[in-house]
């Protein structure tokens, strides 16, 4: 028995000391479903940004929608198999066979689902709250810029989903109270799919070779295959006091790791019984699995992913031009979904590994830099603030989540807008149509995620 599989029987003890769902410090990372909340937690109130001698002229962000509910799929499983499985592990404890403390039984028996198919997707009432914050924070840093509402000074779009323009509309709230909000001007949706901020929708070329590829799922496939989930699945079914001859199923485990995660995202502050199944190492393993779908399909894992972002850096990168040719405008706020933060950000290089995320390489990669909890979770926003210097120089400077970040190639914190561009020249030479141009000439349309 090697030292890893020694671990997780240690990780996943046979009997539970201490109740779970009484941690004052749950592990709280959920891939793309973590609430924004959850990074809010260890941040600063923030104050109003100064940069030495010089003066910010725009704020340019695109923001993912907040928490929201889940998909219809996600729904029909919550009220059948997941209540069928808590009645098992409910009966278990009857007969002695559960390790579960009576706290965390006791949550279990307590918990109800209050959630119908017709609100699938919608955005969640946490998810408002955590648009009216950002949108706060946002005027607490730049309250000279962002202070009045002036229709011809902003520009403001979201995609033609409620949870993102509800999103909007709760950001806008934020910055401006509600009274101001009701009047803001929104650009017109006039497709079905936005070629600027849900451009992936309309790259066949992406759509055939990533998504629809099934190359792109090996990864997790093989991992949900391997030794550490097959012993992860026999020590959660032990753990459980379930019968071993009928174990825990890939999928029992996956609508529990779905309910755990919208449970937090819905109530950040108040722990979910669905969590307190898994130990935090089994968490952190349930969130790799994650990783590697996302990697794969919206990240790094191939290279058509990220330059099809040309386009929305391209969209920032113009507004800059047109500001420091004397155009009066102070801000643009797009909204949007994970799947346009998690490529541009791929396209931005942020938060590069010097390794690919594979099933056999997890034990490495624990202590990643591309992670999704932390990159793309509900409320994840990439921001550029363009500052006007000394000397007539034009300096911008990226923030992700909330934190303002290094660009990638650029050696000061805040980089001339020249050297950025001399860094990604690829946003000068964007060509959607031929990055996105499928040689089969097939046209793809694809769902939204699973849950």
């Amino acid at each position: 028995m090697d030292m890893w599989r020694i671990l997780l029987l240690l990780v996943s003890p046979v009997c539970s000391s201490q109740c779970r769902t009484s941690s004052s410090s749950p592990y709280s990372m959920m891939s793309t479903k973590t609430g924004y909340n959850q990074l809010m937690k260890s941040m600063a109130n923030p104050s109003e940004l100064i940069v030495p001698n010089c003066t910010a002229v725009h704020l340019w962000t695109v923001v993912r929608h907040g928490t929201r509910y889940p998909s219809r799929q996600a729904i029909k499983l919550m009220k059948g198999d997941l209540k069928q499985l808590r009645l098992r592990i409910l009966a278990s404890m009857e007969e002695g066979g559960s390790s579960l403390c009576e706290g965390d039984v006791e949550q279990l028996r307590n918990w109800t689902l209050q959630v119908e198919e017709e609100q699938a997707k919608l955005l969640h009432p946490e998810g408002e709250t955590e648009l009216v914050l950002l949108g706060e924070r946002w005027l607490a840093r730049l309250p000279v810029l962002l202070g009045s509402y002036q229709v011809e000074r902003f520009r403001l779009r979201s995609t033609n989903t409620q949870r993102a323009q509800q999103s909007g509309h709760s950001f806008t709230t934020g910055l401006w109270t509600r009274l101001v909000g009701r009047k803001v001007r929104w650009e017109e949706v006039v497709l079905q799919h936005d070629p600027i901020i849900r451009f992936y929708k309309l790259c066949d070329r992406w759509k055939r070779m990533v998504k629809k590829n099934p190359d792109s799922m090996k990864e997790r496939i093989m991992f949900e295959q391997s030794q550490v989930m097959e012993e992860m699945m026999l020590n959660m079914t032990t753990f459980l006091g379930l019968n071993i001859s009928t174990s825990l199923s890939m999928s029992d485990l996956d609508i529990m790791y779905v309910m755990c995660n919208f449970d937090l995202a819905w109530q950040p502050s108040k722990h979910s019984p669905w969590c307190g199944m898994f130990s935090t190492f089994q968490l952190e393993i349930m969130e790799y699995r994650e990783e590697l779908d996302y990697f794969w399909v919206d990240g790094p894992g191939y290279p058509v992913t990220g330059q099809q972002a040309c386009v929305l850096a391209r969209d920032m990168v113009d507004t800059f031009r047109n500001i420091s040719m004397g155009l009066e405008k102070n801000g643009t706020f797009y909204f949007t979904h994970s799947g346009t933060i998690l490529k541009f950000l791929t396209f931005l290089r942020v938060d590069r590994d010097d390794s690919s995320l594979r099933s056999d390489n997890w034990r490495e990669m624990m202590g990643r830099r591309w992670r999704t909890s932390s990159l793309g979770p509900f409320g994840s926003n990439v921001a550029f603030v363009l500052q006007k210097c000394e000397g007539n120089t034009m300096k911008v400077g990226l923030w992700v989540n909330e934190v303002l970040t290094t660009i990638p190639g650029c050696e000061e914190m805040w980089c001339g807008l020249e050297e950025f561009l001399d860094i990604f020249p690829e946003i000068d030479s964007c060509d959607f149509d031929k990055i996105c141009a499928d040689e089969n000439g097939e046209h793809i349309d694809l769902p939204d995620d699973k849950y």
